[in-house]
């Protein structure tokens, strides 16, 4: 499939994210857990509603990987991986994943 062009033909970062696999996840002070990542994916767009930790293959803690409030970050992943997280502080929000494979 080779990398997305812009109209000049330089490489540009873009992913198509799957629409029909976006999970949902609503932040509390523990750690809660995406369901496994799929087979066919190796890349996953997260972005949150509110500042919050991830944890990639176990619990998140508060020291866990850093999401900042409004962000997008993509993430390289492996089919059945497991991503957590929990707010980083202040109330609960809403964690998206989005998987691009």
């Amino acid at each position: 499939m080779g990398l997305a062009r812009d109209n000049n033909q330089q490489v540009v970062q873009a992913l198509r994210p799957n629409t029909s696999t976006c999970q949902q996840l609503s932040l509390t002070a523990s750690s809660q857990s995406f369901s496994a990542v799929g087979v066919a994916v190796s890349t996953v767009r997260l972005c949150s509603n509110v500042a919050c930790r991830l944890g990639f293959g176990g619990a998140a803690t508060t020291t866990s990987t850093y999401l900042p409030a409004g962000v997008a970050e993509y993430f390289a992943v492996t089919p059945g991986d497991v991503i957590s997280a929990l707010q980083d502080s202040g109330t609960g929000g809403i964690l998206s994943l989005s998987e691009c494979p």
